[in-house]
Order: C-alpha cells, then structure tokens, then sequence
C-alpha cells in the first residue's frame, strides 16, 4: 500500500507504512481497558479518545509524508510518545 502521489511525486514508502502501523497498533489495549473501566471517569473517557488520535495521526503522517517529510516523521514521534504515556498511565 502506498500513499498519495502528488504532481506526479513519489509515493509513501512501505517502510514508512509500515512504521505508521506499528505505532498504531498500541490502541488496540486501550479500548480494552476502556471496556473494563467504569463509565464517566477519566480513564474511560482518555481510552476512547486515544483510538482516534492514533488513527487520525498515523493518516495525516502517512498523507504529509511525500511533501512535508519532517512533519511526517514528528508526527509518528508524537504518536510513539504518546503511547508511552498510554502505556504509564494505565
């Protein structure tokens, strides 16, 4: 699978896809611990927001990355980090 092709430019790299997958893969724990906890707390609320924010980040990385590289890579840093944090707060 690669990415978009603009002005007859170069396609995102598998490699690059498949990072994004990687750094996706994390939130699949937080809808689960989103189903052990109770509604209306913050863990709750953080477990289902998360999902989002992974798969919007990891598309906009994969959509920026044939013209604005550095922000593709800063993008996937962010998502790293944040799955860190994921994983320090549950």
């Amino acid at each position: 699978m690669t990415g978009p092709r603009r002005n007859g430019g170069e396609a995102t790299p598998w490699w690059f896809t498949l990072i994004i997958v990687l750094a996706i893969l994390p939130m699949f724990v937080s809808l689960a611990v989103a189903g052990r906890s109770p509604r209306g707390s913050e863990l709750y609320f953080l477990s289902w927001l998360f999902p989002v924010y992974s798969l919007l980040s990891g598309f906009c990385a994969w959509m920026c990355y044939t013209d604005r590289r550095a922000l593709a890579w800063i993008l996937v840093c962010l998502m790293i980090l944040s799955d860190l944090g994921m994983y320090a707060l549950l």
